[in-house]
Order: C-alpha cells, then structure tokens, then sequence
C-alpha cells in the first residue's frame, strides 16, 4: 500500500491557491468557498473527553463527540505505527504488530454521571484526578487521570469533530501550473479497496482510522484556521515525526478533505495509482493529484 507523502507547506498552499498565512489564524470565512450551510453541534459534544492514565494497563480513555469511546492500550515493546497516507489504509503487513492496540464501542452516560462503556466497563471520573473503573468482568480499579486540554469550542472545531465515511473521491491530476489534465472518479469498490471504513476527528487532537476491524490514530491541529488547513502528524517505523496538510471544506452536513500528492512525471503518478488504477494513463506533464475525499457523517446510533 502507498505511504503518505508529505509536502512542504509552501508547496501545499501554492497548490490549493490558498492565502498564505500564520499558522491558526484567524477563523472560517462564513458562507465563503469553503463554508457552506450549517451542522448543529455534535451528539454528545458536552460529553467528549480524554484522560491520559498513569498507573493503568492503558494509556488513555477518551469519549468522543460523536459516541465513540476509545482506549489506548500501552506501547510496551511495540513499535510505532506504520507509514500511511492520511484515511488511506495502512500497509496490510504492518497492521497490529507496529501499532499498540486501540479497543473501541459504544458510550452512554449514566443517571448517576457515570459512563457505561460497551464492551469495556463503566467509568466515573472524581474530583481526585482519579477514575473508578468497574471492567466487563466485575472487577473494579481506580486508576490516576488526568483530563487533557481540549481544543476550543467554536463553529470550526464542532463542525469537524464527528465521524465521517468517504463515499465519493474523484482525483485530478495536473501540471505544475495547477492545471488539470486529467479527472477521476472511483467506484465503489476502488474506495473500499484503497481507503479506511471510517474516521472520528476529536477535540482532544486525535483522528482515529477504523478499517478491518481495527483502529489507528494520528494527531490533529490547524496549521490554518482561515484556509482550514489541517495539520496530520503520525509517527512512521523509525519513530520519526512526520507531518502532512489536508484542506477541509464544508457544505451543509458534509465535508470534503483535499489531500494534493507530487511527482516528478506522470509515469510516477501512475505507479503511485496502480493498484486501483491499473490502466491509468497519464501525461508526462503530470506533477501533482489532487484528492477530493467527499464525506457524510458517520451516524453511529441510528
């Protein structure tokens, strides 16, 4: 599978035409190009949280605005995750060996305040930085947390913060004057093939990838606010940083993220694409693919 290839940041705003600009500046331009319609805020936004646990044979629990809970198994002798392009799967052979495990349900919350975790166990959290965790199997723990800041809460951070399904990409592919000399559009079973099931971007600055059963997670922020330029900084097999930007742009209950790829040439591009393009043929003109990955959000509970 194809690894994330990440550009300069000079690079990625020359080629979505953007403003260039400080890093979080400023907000969205309301019913600009790139903010269309409204979405209330999400489900179980007043709810949303992670705590980082000290003493636990996890790392974190986060309950996310979408009602997804996640926890994090602790790294151990693992090593970091594999290389991968944002929402693209990761390489089939790197899966869970690299990657400490993240176990994943449903949460509802209690009368009594707590949070019932399916599939996990019932959490309360107490005044101590502690949380009182009663397991699946009865047993019961208290172990340190310590609640993480959250990103602010504003019109930008609630829109993004959901789960969200790719059902349409189409890719261009142009020169290196921005000119698109070719158009794609994926079928069905080309998405499945190349991308991740689903996605949950959260408050606290992670974006969870399911695919196959499994979840992996990267780090989220904006590197632009104004231009909704996000931030995706993952850790590939040599516990390397790495760090790429992907546009967001919203229109009513839906997003599309805008990931660009360079080349040298076109016969490069088509062995970037082969496994779900085989008969791509391309210009040697080609530079750059542009990736418009059209999403509906992700209702967990219907």
């Amino acid at each position: 599978m194809k690894l994330l290839k990440f550009m300069a940041t000079g690079a990625i705003v020359a080629s979505l035409s953007l403003t260039s600009c400080t890093a979080d500046e400023g907000g969205p331009e309301i019913g600009g190009q790139l903010w269309q319609g409204e979405l209330g805020a999400p489900e179980y936004a007043d709810d949303a949280i992670c705590y980082d646990l000290t003493d636990a044979p996890y790392s974190y629990i986060e309950l996310s605005e979408s009602g997804l809970y996640f926890v994090g198994e602790k790294a151990g002798n693992q090593y970091s995750a594999p290389k991968h392009r944002t929402m693209h799967k990761a390489p089939a052979a790197s899966r869970s060996y690299y990657e400490p495990e993240i176990i994943s349900g449903e949460y509802e919350k209690l009368s009594d305040g707590s949070y019932k975790l399916k599939g996990f166990g019932t959490i309360t959290y107490n005044r101590n930085h502690t949380l009182a965790v009663t397991l699946e199997n009865g047993q019961s723990e208290v172990w340190d947390a310590v609640p993480q800041e959250k990103m602010p809460t504003n019109a930008l951070n609630s829109r993004l913060c959901r789960t969200w399904k790719i059902d349409k990409v189409r890719i261009e592919f142009c020169d290196k004057d921005n000119e698109v000399l070719k158009e794609v559009y994926l079928t069905e079973d080309q998405i499945a093939t190349e991308y991740v099931n689903y996605f949950t971007f959260t408050y606290s600055g992670q974006v969870y990838e399911y695919d196959e059963g499994e979840w992996y997670h990267d780090k989220w922020s904006w590197y632009n606010a104004t231009s909704q330029l996000i931030r995706i900084v993952n850790m590939d097999e040599d516990f390397y940083q790495e760090e790429g930007l992907i546009q967001a742009i919203f229109n009513d209950d839906r997003v599309t993220f805008l990931q660009p790829l360079w080349f040298d040439d076109g016969e490069e591009a088509e062995w970037e694409y082969e496994e779900i393009l085989p008969n791509l043929s391309l210009p040697s003109s080609v530079r750059m693919a542009k990736e418009y990955l059209e999403c509906k959000e992700y209702k967990i509970r219907k």
